[in-house]
């Protein structure tokens, strides 16, 4: 429904999901396992089943990422000597596990194969929450937080194996980066804000020609806009992103 596309938050659409008004819920790869753990809180009896992640043999996924989140010290720190030691004990193997993780012995051990086996459901929410893991973490890696997604069985770990086989990482692309104040941040927010509008038109067209035509709209309002010079910027910031590579 048009209305849907107001929408400003997440817990809305997983809302129609967990009460049996939605079908299909497209969102992460745990988002089955996620929504399931609520239905079974609710007393509900369906299940979501995950799609597979490869859906033909040209399914391709490149990855840019290079984190998402940061953890500073800031001048006005009252004891800057004690935050530094925390960071560091969060930053160890031990303080790493625990925020990610919980107690060991208590919340979660390890499996002979190397990899945590929990004493409770890591798609539950409710739970997670309650205990302060995952999401309440201040510090993590890459390598504890995938240990975490890995839970042997799961639709979740089932969907990330089969993503892994078909991805390459590229973290030069995600080093490119708009400074606020610039034209290519300015032609960026401008393309942003109009795909917001013109993408609603393609997914509510009457027919698949009317969607083409949107869609042909929606990239000359961009060229309009200019996408062309924002290309350009980009692709000159790549190549000296990609000679930090090289060296």
């Amino acid at each position: 429904m048009a209305e849907n596309f107001t929408y400003s938050n997440d817990q809305i659409d997983d809302e129609y999901a967990v009460t049996g008004r939605a079908f299909a819920h497209s969102h992460t790869v745990s988002v089955a396992e996620a929504d399931n753990a609520k239905v079974k809180n609710q007393g509900n009896n369906y299940q979501f089943t995950m799609i597979p992640s490869a859906l033909t043999d040209e399914a391709y996924n490149l990855s840019t990422g290079t984190g998402f989140s940061g953890v500073y010290i800031t001048k006005n720190n009252k004891n800057p000597q004690k935050s530094i030691e925390f960071i560091k004990f969060l930053a160890s193997k031990e303080g790493l596990e625990l925020v990610m993780f919980g107690i060991e012995g208590k919340h979660w051990e390890w499996h002979p194969d190397g990899y945590p086996v929990f004493h409770y459901d890591v798609n539950d929410a409710d739970y997670v929450n309650s205990e302060g893991l995952k999401w309440w973490y201040l510090y993590s890696d890459a390598i504890v937080e995938g240990l975490r997604g890995y839970v042997p069985g799961t639709q979740t770990t089932k969907a990330l194996q089969e993503i892994k086989e078909i991805t390459d990482h590229n973290p030069a692309i995600g080093m490119v980066k708009l400074q606020d104040g610039t034209d290519e941040k300015i032609i960026f927010d401008k393309i942003k804000e109009m795909v917001k509008t013109e993408e609603v038109r393609i997914y509510l067209a009457e027919s698949e020609e009317a969607a083409e035509q949107a869609y042909q709209k929606m990239l000359q309002l961009a060229e309009d806009i200019g996408l062309s010079k924002l290309e350009s910027w980009a692709t000159a910031e790549y190549k000296k992103m990609q000679e930090l590579f090289n060296q």
